[in-house]
């Protein structure tokens, strides 16, 4: 079975990002290799090829490289054979914030430009909006991560993951009641993790009556309405 992406949980403690989306224009992605799928099974062959060379544990976490010492080289080629491939996406963004001030003069890819080759190839995959929203929460860029954090939800309204991060974009915003909505919904949904429910109990924004009524399933999901 394929490794689940793990993008969960973001803790947003980087600097804005220096580069505005609607600053960066892309070029159409250009490639003489076979573009897989990471969603389709039928491509599962290939992608462990890929893997195989270029993106193993080390890569993924950025410790080291395993074609070159620096694992941008494989997370770019990654992502130039699977554009939407969730899980190169999140180390790639996370890459891009660890190296800002040396990226571009590294000769990379500004981020944005992966981000809409991947949903120019799978326009309908989910995963992909979301860790958009991330990045760009990781920027602190917090009105474009809001856009595609419901974007996410509304393509994948079962996501737990998607409720629960748009939950710590709105703690970030200062906006516990709503960010109280999001994490009711993805720990209905079997969310894990409780770092959000911590963070609005400091803010006194999720009780132990809460906790309580969602365990005996009382308490309302969050809506969509925006």
């Amino acid at each position: 079975m394929r490794q689940r992406i793990r993008i969960i949980g973001v803790t947003v403690l980087l600097a804005a990002a220096s580069v505005n989306a609607q600053s960066v224009v892309c070029d159409p992605m250009t490639t003489a290799n076979r573009l897989g799928n990471y969603n389709n099974p039928a491509d599962a062959d290939y992608l462990r090829i890929v893997h195989r060379g270029h993106f193993n544990t080390n890569v993924e976490t950025l410790a080291r490289g395993l074609s070159s010492s620096d694992p941008m080289v494989d997370i770019r080629y990654t992502l130039r054979r699977f554009p939407n491939h969730h899980r190169a996406l999140n180390s790639m963004s996370r890459y891009y914030y660890a190296h800002e001030d040396s990226y571009l003069y590294d000769g990379y890819t500004m981020p944005e430009c992966y981000f809409q080759w991947a949903m120019d190839f799978q326009p309908t995959d989910g995963s992909v909006v979301l860790v958009h929203a991330i990045h760009l929460h990781r920027g602190e860029r917090y009105a474009e991560a809001q856009e595609q954090y419901q974007l996410a939800i509304d393509m994948m309204p079962d996501s737990a993951e998607a409720h629960y991060n748009f939950g710590l974009l709105y703690v970030d915003m200062d906006n516990p009641a709503d960010a109280r909505l999001r994490a009711i919904s993805a720990y209905q949904l079997g969310f894990p993790l409780q770092g959000l429910k911590d963070r609005l109990r400091r803010r006194k924004a999720w009780t132990v009556a809460d906790d309580r009524a969602l365990q005996e399933r009382t308490l309302p999901a969050a809506t969509d309405d925006r």
